[in-house]
């Protein structure tokens, strides 16, 4: 399924983002969760010039965690694991 739209991709990413922000615990294991999805996506594309949706999104999720829960993201980022170098 290729989804071309990227307000859709931008839409979804915000609605993450207030629910990262809304708080609670099932809102915890889902922040968890799709932080390290979003990381594992970047991981996957190694073509530095990749126009691949999946990448796009990947760095919107990251993005807004980074708007709602800096913290928590920013530690998950460089938390030994250098993640924070796929962004880039």
């Amino acid at each position: 399924m290729k989804i071309d739209k990227p307000d859709l991709v931008e839409k979804a990413a915000e609605c993450l983002g207030n629910l990262a922000k809304a708080g609670g615990s099932i809102t915890a294991e889902t922040v968890e969760k799709n932080l390290d999805e979003a990381i594992a996506w970047l991981s996957q594309d190694k073509n530095p010039k990749s126009n691949d949706i999946k990448k796009y999104s990947a760095v919107l999720v990251i993005r807004e965690f980074l708007k709602k829960l800096p913290i928590v993201t920013f530690n998950k980022l460089f938390d030994g694991n250098n993640a924070y170098k796929l962004i880039f």
